[in-house]
């Protein structure tokens, strides 16, 4: 098979025996070869901008609406320990029972501690608006 001038460019150019900038003084072929490789990296550009745009827009609405999320487990725990007293009853094991019970149903992330901290969460910020607030 007979190799055209543009296949000898182009192996010349992958060979690395010529160099971009002379080979453009001599060969019309790999001027544009050049020119597609820089739309090409063009557009590998704007495509990796809309994508980390696109992740970081989904970041802050998942991790607000996870904020909101755990704020209400916090406000749910609360409520249960109190059953509408004033102060909640210790000692019955509700975090330790409620950890083994969420680990089946959700998988990780709700042990005892997390949902300690999910009620102190709700107890430091009791009105949801705060949160909402603090996160803005």
């Amino acid at each position: 098979m007979k190799k055209n001038k543009q296949d000898d460019a182009l192996e010349l150019k992958e060979s690395g025996k010529l160099n971009r900038r002379a080979s453009r003084l001599t060969n019309p072929v790999l001027d544009e070869i050049g020119e597609t490789e820089k739309r090409l990296e063009g557009l590998a550009a704007d495509i990796v901008k809309v994508i980390r745009e696109a992740r970081e827009f989904v970041f802050r609405h998942v991790n607000s609406a996870m904020v909101v999320a755990y704020w209400n487990v916090g406000r749910y725990i609360v409520e249960f320990e109190q059953h509408g007293d004033s102060k909640a009853r210790y000692g019955t094991g509700l975090l330790t029972n409620l950890s083994k019970l969420l680990a089946v149903k959700l998988g990780r992330g709700y042990s005892r501690p997390n949902l300690n901290n999910m009620r102190k969460f709700y107890l430091a910020y009791p009105i949801c608006q705060n949160v909402s607030d603090k996160l803005n």
